[in-house]
C-alpha cells in the first residue's frame, strides 16, 4: 500500500486514490484534490471551469487551454465571482498558491478540485489565447 501526502499538508493519496483531504491547521478541507495531468479530462467530465490563480503576465506567457485567469490576490481579497453550480479546477505554477485558493473558494461556497502539481508538474499543451 502505498500512501503519499506530498509534503505533511494536503492530499493523502492510496495507489492514485484521494483517501483524505487534510491541511496544518487540523481538520478536512472542503475541497478535492486530483493530479495536475488530470485537470483538462475533470474539467469536461463535470462542466467545470479550469481557474489559473497565477498572475496575469504568467498566464498571458502560457496556460492550460480553457483556462481563466483569477490571480490568487483577488480570491484572497473576495474580489472574483464565478458560478457557484460549476466545478472549478484550480492550478498555480507548483500547487502551494491553488491549494491556498481552493480552501478560500470552497470556504466561499464554491465547489473545488484542486490539482497537485501545478504547471511544474503538467505535460500537456499550453496557449496563449485568451
Amino acid at each position: 500500500m502505498e500512501l503519499s501526502n506530498y509534503g505533511g499538508a494536503g492530499p493523502v493519496w492510496e495507489n492514485g486514490t484521494l483517501v483524505e483531504n487534510w491541511y496544518e491547521g487540523g481538520g478536512e478541507m472542503g475541497f478535492t484534490s486530483i493530479p495536475i495531468r488530470n485537470i483538462i479530462r475533470e474539467a469536461v467530465a463535470r462542466g467545470g471551469i479550469i481557474v489559473d490563480v497565477r498572475d496575469r503576465d504568467e498566464f498571458l506567457e502560457g496556460h492550460i487551454p480553457m483556462a481563466v485567469n483569477i490571480p490568487f490576490e483577488l480570491i484572497e481579497a473576495g474580489e472574483y465571482t464565478l458560478p457557484k453550480s460549476k466545478y472549478l479546477l484550480v492550478y498555480c505554477a507548483h500547487g502551494v498558491s491553488s491549494m491556498k485558493a481552493a480552501l478560500i473558494m470552497s470556504e466561499d461556497g464554491y465547489r473545488v478540485i484542486n490539482t497537485v502539481g501545478g504547471l511544474a508538474q503538467y505535460r500537456g499543451p499550453l496557449t496563449r489565447q485568451r
